[in-house]
Protein backbone atom coordinates (compact mmCIF):
# COMPACT_ATOMS: atom_id res chain seq x y z
CA UNK A 1 0.00 0.00 0.00
CA UNK A 2 3.14 2.11 1.22
CA UNK A 3 4.50 1.38 -2.38
CA UNK A 4 1.44 2.69 -4.28
CA UNK A 5 0.77 5.42 -2.72
CA UNK A 6 4.47 6.48 -3.45
CA UNK A 7 3.33 5.91 -7.25
CA UNK A 8 1.13 8.06 -7.22
CA UNK A 9 2.79 10.49 -5.36
CA UNK A 10 5.28 10.04 -7.76
CA UNK A 11 2.76 10.53 -10.88
CA UNK A 12 1.07 13.53 -9.36
CA UNK A 13 4.51 15.15 -8.95
CA UNK A 14 5.04 14.38 -12.70
CA UNK A 15 1.89 15.69 -13.91
CA UNK A 16 2.62 19.07 -12.03
CA UNK A 17 5.72 19.93 -13.54
CA UNK A 18 5.41 18.02 -17.34
CA UNK A 19 7.64 20.21 -19.41
CA UNK A 20 5.15 22.97 -20.94
CA UNK A 21 5.06 23.86 -24.40
CA UNK A 22 7.57 26.40 -25.57
CA UNK A 23 6.47 30.01 -24.48
CA UNK A 24 5.30 32.68 -27.44
CA UNK A 25 7.05 36.04 -26.69
CA UNK A 26 4.97 39.09 -27.47
CA UNK A 27 6.17 42.49 -27.20
CA UNK A 28 2.89 45.31 -26.29
CA UNK A 29 3.54 48.87 -27.09
CA UNK A 30 1.11 50.83 -24.63
CA UNK A 31 -0.07 53.04 -25.75
CA UNK A 32 -1.24 51.69 -29.04
CA UNK A 33 0.12 53.79 -31.79
CA UNK A 34 3.54 54.79 -30.47
CA UNK A 35 5.37 51.56 -31.42
CA UNK A 36 7.56 53.84 -34.31
CA UNK A 37 6.06 57.05 -33.64
CA UNK A 38 6.92 59.73 -30.95
CA UNK A 39 4.51 60.85 -28.17
CA UNK A 40 5.47 64.38 -28.83
CA UNK A 41 6.21 64.94 -25.27
CA UNK A 42 8.94 64.57 -22.73
CA UNK A 43 9.30 63.56 -19.21
CA UNK A 44 11.74 62.56 -16.33
CA UNK A 45 11.89 58.92 -16.04
CA UNK A 46 11.45 57.96 -12.69
CA UNK A 47 14.99 57.46 -11.98
CA UNK A 48 16.66 60.73 -12.30
CA UNK A 49 16.12 63.51 -13.86
CA UNK A 50 18.49 66.86 -15.41
CA UNK A 51 17.26 68.89 -11.82
CA UNK A 52 17.57 67.08 -9.20
CA UNK A 53 19.59 63.69 -9.21
CA UNK A 54 18.69 62.40 -5.46
CA UNK A 55 16.18 59.83 -4.02
CA UNK A 56 13.36 60.30 -2.39
CA UNK A 57 10.83 60.12 -5.44
CA UNK A 58 7.90 57.47 -6.19
CA UNK A 59 6.12 56.71 -9.66
CA UNK A 60 3.42 55.38 -10.29
CA UNK A 61 1.58 54.69 -13.86
CA UNK A 62 -1.79 53.06 -14.49
CA UNK A 63 -1.96 51.02 -18.09
CA UNK A 64 -6.06 50.42 -18.91
CA UNK A 65 -6.52 46.82 -19.68
CA UNK A 66 -7.52 47.57 -22.93
CA UNK A 67 -4.19 48.16 -23.66
CA UNK A 68 -3.54 44.42 -23.52
CA UNK A 69 -6.06 43.05 -26.27
CA UNK A 70 -3.19 41.27 -27.91
CA UNK A 71 -2.97 38.90 -24.75
CA UNK A 72 -6.48 36.96 -25.20
CA UNK A 73 -6.27 36.19 -21.54
CA UNK A 74 -3.11 36.23 -18.87
CA UNK A 75 0.35 36.75 -19.85
CA UNK A 76 3.88 36.68 -18.17
CA UNK A 77 5.13 40.42 -17.99
CA UNK A 78 9.68 39.40 -18.49
CA UNK A 79 10.64 42.61 -19.26
CA UNK A 80 9.72 46.59 -19.80
CA UNK A 81 11.36 49.16 -21.90
CA UNK A 82 11.26 52.66 -22.27
CA UNK A 83 12.83 55.06 -24.69
CA UNK A 84 14.41 58.73 -25.24
CA UNK A 85 12.29 61.31 -26.39
CA UNK A 86 12.69 62.50 -30.13
CA UNK A 87 15.80 63.75 -31.39
CA UNK A 88 15.59 66.82 -31.12
CA UNK A 89 16.27 66.57 -27.21
CA UNK A 90 19.06 65.10 -27.89
CA UNK A 91 18.31 62.78 -24.79
CA UNK A 92 20.26 59.62 -25.12
CA UNK A 93 23.23 58.76 -22.46
CA UNK A 94 24.96 55.72 -22.67
CA UNK A 95 22.76 54.32 -19.39
CA UNK A 96 20.51 55.64 -16.22
CA UNK A 97 21.13 54.47 -13.12
CA UNK A 98 19.83 54.18 -9.54
CA UNK A 99 21.59 53.14 -6.23
CA UNK A 100 18.72 51.63 -5.25
CA UNK A 101 15.07 51.18 -6.19
CA UNK A 102 11.88 48.98 -5.78
CA UNK A 103 9.41 48.17 -8.55
CA UNK A 104 6.54 46.51 -8.51
CA UNK A 105 3.07 45.33 -10.69
CA UNK A 106 -0.22 44.62 -9.85
CA UNK A 107 -3.44 44.53 -11.10
CA UNK A 108 -6.19 47.56 -10.01
CA UNK A 109 -9.44 48.60 -10.27
CA UNK A 110 -8.15 52.38 -10.17
CA UNK A 111 -8.54 54.10 -13.46
CA UNK A 112 -6.46 56.34 -16.03
CA UNK A 113 -9.53 58.50 -16.54
CA UNK A 114 -8.20 61.90 -14.67
CA UNK A 115 -11.68 62.71 -14.51
CA UNK A 116 -13.06 60.28 -12.58
CA UNK A 117 -14.63 60.98 -9.18
CA UNK A 118 -15.59 57.20 -8.13
CA UNK A 119 -13.89 54.75 -5.81
CA UNK A 120 -11.58 53.79 -8.78
CA UNK A 121 -10.29 57.23 -9.84
CA UNK A 122 -6.29 57.53 -8.69
CA UNK A 123 -5.72 58.49 -5.16
CA UNK A 124 -3.41 61.13 -3.51
CA UNK A 125 -2.53 58.34 -1.35
CA UNK A 126 0.36 56.06 -3.16
CA UNK A 127 -1.39 52.65 -0.69
CA UNK A 128 -4.58 53.35 -2.57
CA UNK A 129 -3.53 52.61 -5.69
CA UNK A 130 -1.95 49.06 -5.68
CA UNK A 131 -3.75 46.46 -6.56
CA UNK A 132 -3.96 43.11 -3.85
CA UNK A 133 -1.63 41.00 -5.80
CA UNK A 134 1.37 43.38 -5.92
CA UNK A 135 4.16 41.76 -6.62
CA UNK A 136 8.01 43.18 -6.26
CA UNK A 137 9.49 42.46 -9.84
CA UNK A 138 13.10 44.43 -9.02
CA UNK A 139 14.90 45.43 -5.90
CA UNK A 140 18.39 47.12 -5.69
CA UNK A 141 20.64 49.27 -7.89
CA UNK A 142 19.36 49.07 -11.42
CA UNK A 143 21.07 50.38 -14.58
CA UNK A 144 18.97 50.62 -17.92
CA UNK A 145 22.10 50.75 -20.66
CA UNK A 146 21.42 51.89 -23.79
CA UNK A 147 21.17 49.54 -26.92
CA UNK A 148 21.28 52.11 -29.79
CA UNK A 149 19.43 55.20 -31.20
CA UNK A 150 18.52 57.02 -34.32
CA UNK A 151 19.29 59.83 -35.86
CA UNK A 152 15.76 60.47 -36.53
CA UNK A 153 12.22 59.86 -35.77
CA UNK A 154 11.17 57.48 -32.57
CA UNK A 155 13.75 56.17 -30.90
CA UNK A 156 14.18 52.25 -29.98
CA UNK A 157 13.03 51.07 -26.97
CA UNK A 158 16.84 50.39 -25.45
CA UNK A 159 16.46 51.81 -21.78
CA UNK A 160 14.97 48.29 -20.25
CA UNK A 161 15.28 45.49 -17.45
CA UNK A 162 14.23 41.93 -17.38
CA UNK A 163 12.04 41.24 -13.84
CA UNK A 164 13.59 39.38 -11.68
CA UNK A 165 10.31 37.92 -10.69
CA UNK A 166 8.12 37.71 -14.03
CA UNK A 167 4.86 38.99 -12.99
CA UNK A 168 1.13 37.15 -14.16
CA UNK A 169 -0.98 40.12 -15.79
CA UNK A 170 -4.43 39.01 -16.41
CA UNK A 171 -6.63 42.04 -18.51
CA UNK A 172 -9.53 40.69 -17.61
CA UNK A 173 -9.21 41.34 -13.95
CA UNK A 174 -8.17 44.87 -14.36
CA UNK A 175 -5.98 47.51 -15.32
CA UNK A 176 -1.79 47.33 -14.77
CA UNK A 177 -0.09 49.78 -12.12
CA UNK A 178 3.51 50.62 -12.95
CA UNK A 179 5.01 51.22 -8.96
CA UNK A 180 8.71 52.58 -9.19
CA UNK A 181 9.95 53.87 -5.89
CA UNK A 182 13.70 55.42 -5.70
CA UNK A 183 14.49 56.30 -1.79
CA UNK A 184 15.62 58.78 0.13
CA UNK A 185 19.62 58.59 0.02
CA UNK A 186 19.52 56.78 -3.53
CA UNK A 187 21.84 58.20 -6.04
CA UNK A 188 20.75 58.46 -9.57
CA UNK A 189 22.40 59.77 -12.83
CA UNK A 190 20.99 62.10 -15.60
CA UNK A 191 17.73 60.73 -16.13
CA UNK A 192 15.38 63.07 -17.98
CA UNK A 193 13.73 63.11 -21.58
CA UNK A 194 11.74 59.96 -21.08
CA UNK A 195 9.94 59.72 -24.70
CA UNK A 196 6.09 60.19 -23.01
CA UNK A 197 2.17 61.02 -23.77
CA UNK A 198 -0.07 63.25 -22.82
CA UNK A 199 -3.92 63.32 -23.80
CA UNK A 200 -5.51 63.98 -21.09
CA UNK A 201 -8.92 65.79 -20.67
CA UNK A 202 -10.62 66.47 -17.33
CA UNK A 203 -13.94 65.09 -18.08
CA UNK A 204 -13.37 62.58 -20.44
CA UNK A 205 -11.34 59.28 -20.32
CA UNK A 206 -7.66 59.49 -21.41
CA UNK A 207 -7.91 58.48 -25.44
CA UNK A 208 -4.54 56.60 -24.73
CA UNK A 209 -4.93 55.19 -21.41
CA UNK A 210 -2.02 56.16 -19.55
CA UNK A 211 -2.14 58.20 -16.56
CA UNK A 212 0.62 58.80 -14.02
CA UNK A 213 1.16 60.87 -10.79
CA UNK A 214 4.47 61.48 -8.77
CA UNK A 215 5.14 62.71 -5.46
CA UNK A 216 7.85 61.57 -2.19
CA UNK A 217 7.07 59.40 0.48
CA UNK A 218 3.50 58.33 0.61
CA UNK A 219 1.87 60.97 -1.02
CA UNK A 220 1.19 61.94 -4.52
CA UNK A 221 1.74 65.38 -6.55
CA UNK A 222 -0.70 66.36 -8.82
CA UNK A 223 -3.87 64.18 -10.13
CA UNK A 224 -3.97 61.60 -12.81
CA UNK A 225 -3.74 63.19 -15.96
CA UNK A 226 0.32 63.91 -15.55
CA UNK A 227 1.94 62.79 -18.58
CA UNK A 228 2.41 59.12 -18.81
CA UNK A 229 6.01 57.07 -20.20
CA UNK A 230 5.55 55.19 -23.39
CA UNK A 231 6.30 51.01 -22.34
CA UNK A 232 7.19 48.30 -24.12
CA UNK A 233 6.52 44.67 -22.38
CA UNK A 234 7.90 41.97 -23.43
CA UNK A 235 5.31 38.71 -22.61
CA UNK A 236 5.33 35.23 -22.86
CA UNK A 237 2.33 32.46 -22.62
CA UNK A 238 1.33 31.33 -19.47
CA UNK A 239 3.11 27.83 -19.34
CA UNK A 240 0.23 25.12 -18.69
CA UNK A 241 1.11 21.50 -19.42
CA UNK A 242 0.59 19.50 -23.02
CA UNK A 243 -2.91 18.28 -22.68
CA UNK A 244 -2.10 15.29 -23.71
CA UNK A 245 -0.18 14.67 -21.29
CA UNK A 246 -2.43 16.14 -18.56
CA UNK A 247 -4.97 13.08 -19.95
CA UNK A 248 -2.03 10.54 -19.46
CA UNK A 249 -0.72 11.15 -15.99
CA UNK A 250 -4.75 11.56 -14.67
CA UNK A 251 -4.93 7.97 -16.24
CA UNK A 252 -1.92 6.53 -14.85
CA UNK A 253 -3.12 8.10 -11.57
CA UNK A 254 -6.57 6.84 -12.00
CA UNK A 255 -5.81 3.39 -13.04
CA UNK A 256 -3.20 3.04 -9.64
CA UNK A 257 -6.35 4.30 -7.64
CA UNK A 258 -8.54 0.64 -9.16
CA UNK A 259 -5.48 -0.95 -8.43
CA UNK A 260 -5.58 0.14 -4.54
CA UNK A 261 -9.32 -0.51 -4.29
CA UNK A 262 -8.99 -4.16 -5.58
CA UNK A 263 -6.23 -5.31 -3.35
Amino acid sequence: MIRTASVCLALSLACLFTPPASAATLTTVAPAGFESANGGFLADSPFGSSTANSGGRRLQQIFEASLFASFGGPRLITEIQFRAASPENQFRPNSISTTDSTISLSTTSVTSDPGATSAGAFSASFADNIGSDVQVVHSGALTLDRGGSNATGAQPFVYGFALETPFVYDPSMGNLLLDVVVPAGATLSFGAGFGAVESFDASVASGDGVASVRGTGGTAVGAAGQTGLITQFVTESVAIPEPGSVLLCLSAVALLGVARLRR
